[in-house]
Parts: structure tokens; C-alpha cells; sequence
């Protein structure tokens, strides 16, 4: 994995306009990574936009500067594409719209944890063995030693929270409890997600986070 880090990070360096791409009928993972992307990597001076071909739920819009994701582009603009947590090419949707968006005109970083994913990626960094894309997201920012401010610790929240259903399903391993009290260490508002995924959460759930946090 370490290898496929840095060539994205070099692929990231070489790029001044990117394009960070939501699979459709967005969820969490997806959006909190793209919403972290788009926040990360405006610390290296890049120009950054975040795409969606579906509204995004007013649940999200927690996240940082949702508002501005846009639906339509012209791909050949952008130095870089980066698509996360689709399983697929056709999980975008985009290819439908832009038939020549993954032929390979502009590079694509495929970041994603599914075991369907087809590598349609430039460079492909998959792991289904990772509980969400964001937990993958969280190693890569620590790799390129970016700096997790509250929004971005917020938006990998997001993704955790969503694709371990509130830290309840069997993907939740010691290491994504790690990755979540760091996360709250950082500024990251779990109860700000928790409230806005699930709108309510069961007392069981508020325990097993604190326990989080104490031993974090």
C-alpha cells in the first residue's frame, strides 16, 4: 500500500486542477472523503472541485462547503481525477455523461474499499479489507503528512461512521476504533454526525464511543 501512496502523492504533486468525484446516490464514505480531499489537498496550493451526478441529502450538508459541489464539467480541464469509494467505473455514473472520462486523457486515482472495484484507475489503491474508504483516507493524509483539522476529522468521521453502521457491524476492528478516538482528538464531531447520519442513536452505541474517547 505504500507503494501505491506514493505514487499518488506524486500523481497529487504534479497536478494544479483536481477533480474529486463522488460515486452516485452518494453516501458518507464518499462524501467524506471527497469533502476531505477537497480540504486536504488545498493545503498544497491546489485548485480543487468536488462532483456529484446526484443531489446531495441534506444529511450532509454538515460537511464542509457541500454547497458547492457541482454536477457537470468538462474532465479535460482537470490534471486529476480522483474518484473515491466507488466500487466501480460505472458506480459514478459520469461514464454515461463523458464515455472518455477513465480512458486515460487525464489520470485517475481510484481509492476505494470494495471487492467489486475493476481497477479503471491510473493508479488503483483498494483495500477490502478496510472498513471504509475514510479510514484508507486517514493512512494516506498521515503518509503525506497533511494536517487533519476538525473539518476534515468531521468529514472521515462521516465515512466511518456511515460504513461500520455507528461502529455496530463486524468490520469494526481495533484499528478503526484507533483511527475514530484520534479522529475526535483532532476536532472531529461525532455527535454532529451521529445526529445527522442517524438522526437518533442508541444508548449502546454512546457508551462504546466513550469508551472510545477515554482510551484515546
Amino acid at each position: 500500500m505504500q507503494e501505491k501512496f506514493l505514487q499518488a502523492k506524486k500523481l497529487i504533486e504534479k497536478g494544479n486542477t483536481i477533480l474529486s468525484i463522488s460515486h452516485k446516490n452518494p453516501d458518507g464514505d464518499t462524501l467524506g472523503a471527497s469533502c476531505a480531499f477537497y480540504l486536504g489537498l488545498q493545503q498544497w496550493g491546489k485548485k480543487i472541485d468536488m462532483a456529484c451526478i446526484d443531489d446531495i441529502p441534506e444529511r450532509y450538508s454538515f460537511l464542509a462547503d457541500m454547497n458547492r459541489v457541482i454536477k457537470r464539467f468538462n474532465f479535460r480541464d482537470y490534471d486529476l481525477i480522483i474518484v473515491s469509494d466507488a466500487g466501480a467505473s460505472y458506480m459514478t455514473r459520469y461514464h454515461e455523461v463523458y464515455p472518455d472520462i477513465f480512458c486515460g486523457d487525464v489520470p485517475v486515482i481510484n481509492f476505494d474499499h470494495h471487492s467489486s472495484n475493476d481497477n479503471f484507475g491510473t493508479v488503483n489503491i483498494v483495500d477490502s479489507a478496510s472498513a471504509s474508504t475514510t479510514v484508507m483516507l486517514y493512512k494516506f493524509f498521515e503518509f503525506c503528512d497533511l494536517k487533519i483539522t476538525p473539518e476534515i476529522a468531521t468529514a472521515l468521521l462521516c465515512g466511518i461512521y456511515n460504513d461500520t453502521g455507528s461502529l455496530m457491524h463486524s468490520n469494526t476492528g481495533i484499528d478503526v476504533f484507533e483511527i475514530s478516538g484520534k479522529l475526535m482528538e483532532l476536532g472531529g464531531r461525532l455527535n454532529v454526525v451521529a445526529r445527522k447520519l442517524f438522526r437518533t442513536t442508541p444508548i449502546s452505541t454512546l457508551k462504546l464511543w466513550g469508551r472510545v474517547l477515554e482510551n484515546s
